[in-house]
């Protein structure tokens, strides 16, 4: 099982990677997290929504449903494009990404930058 930080009603990604660098210095409170699905977006797509995680983005609602907390493990889908290795999104029964997450192999690498 991989695990993560997810954090609620972020912005945009420079705002998750800041949270997520300094949860990296603190606390160890991580998330285990099961990928439901994994959506590839255009690079034009994905900027878009990087740049906006608080939009209702159309191409979340078949997932909506799934998107859950069950267990303890976060039921999330990813969002990525060729170019990056995506975004966790976890909608808690909303239009838009509730809570987001960088994908463990990404704060991993973080880490090891701190």
């Amino acid at each position: 099982m991989k695990n993560t930080f997810f954090f609620r009603n972020v912005s945009d990604l420079k705002e998750l990677l800041d949270k997520t660098k300094l949860k990296l210095q603190g606390s160890r409170n991580l998330q285990a997290y099961h990928v439901i699905g994994s959506i590839c977006l255009s690079k034009s797509d994905y900027e878009d929504f990087s740049n906006n995680f608080r939009y209702n983005h159309k191409f979340l609602f078949e997932f909506m449903d799934r998107m859950k907390i069950a267990n303890d493990i976060w039921h999330c889908v990813q969002v990525d494009c060729e170019l990056d290795n995506g975004i966790l999104v976890m909608n808690g029964g909303y239009s838009h990404p509730l809570y987001v997450a960088l994908p463990q192999e990404v704060f991993n690498s973080l880490a090891c930058v701190q």
